[in-house]
């Protein structure tokens, strides 16, 4: 081998162990920084849920109360959740999920089930039986928040205005607004006169695992 060729080969051994390491720092502080934007967005999904919780009646009805539940408490991602609500006066319903997304979704009423009033001891299905639609858990994984919320007044909690379809023709809407402002509006609400006293908000988590 010549002098030219050896001196070649050195380099290419010389290059090759400088650039690696720095391969493998530029890898694990890609992965570092995933990990740190993920749980900056775990964070700000709890801190979300937990305002969104937060938002109850003025004046909470003595006499309206919700029997909420899910098919399930714990999910996989793939699985079909299923919503059951029951009011104990006749009431317009309302249900939103705010997910591991991070975003937030009008799940009744929506295309399918358009209609909001549910006569007392009456239970809703979401989706109903035999529906051409199913409600499928999806990534990521993590807790998924359900709001419920019932008034006697058949005045809207949610207007159309924060509202925009997912997809043309889609189900379910996703509500266009900041969780921040969400919370704000439906507090407001349900503190108006038609709806004090005879409102109630029931909050319901799931867990969803891969």
């Amino acid at each position: 081998m010549t002098n030219k060729k050896v001196l070649t080969a050195i380099a290419v051994l010389m290059m090759t162990a400088i650039a690696t390491p720095t391969l493998r720092a530029d890898s694990e502080a890609r992965a570092k920084n995933i990990i740190i934007v993920e749980k900056k967005r775990v964070q700000k999904v709890n801190r979300d849920q937990q305002r969104l919780s937060q938002v109850k009646p003025r004046i909470p009805s003595k006499t309206l109360r919700l029997k909420v539940s899910t098919n399930k408490l714990r999910y996989k991602i793939g699985d079909a959740i299923v919503i059951s609500v029951t009011p104990t006066e006749d009431a317009y319903i309302t249900v939103i999920n705010h997910g591991a997304s991070g975003d937030v979704h009008q799940l009744f009423p929506n295309k399918y089930n358009r209609q909001r009033f549910v006569k007392k001891n009456q239970t809703i299905r979401i989706p109903k039986h035999n529906a051409p639609y199913n409600f499928i858990i999806s990534e990521p994984a993590g807790a998924d928040f359900i709001k419920v919320l019932a008034s006697t007044d058949s005045g809207k909690i949610i207007a159309d205005t924060s509202l925009k379809p997912l997809v043309k023709g889609g189900v379910f809407k996703q509500i266009n607004k900041p969780v921040g402002a969400l919370s704000k509006d439906l507090n407001i609400s349900l503190s108006k006169k038609q709806h004090a006293g005879k409102s109630v908000a029931y909050n319901h988590k799931i867990y969803v695992s891969k």
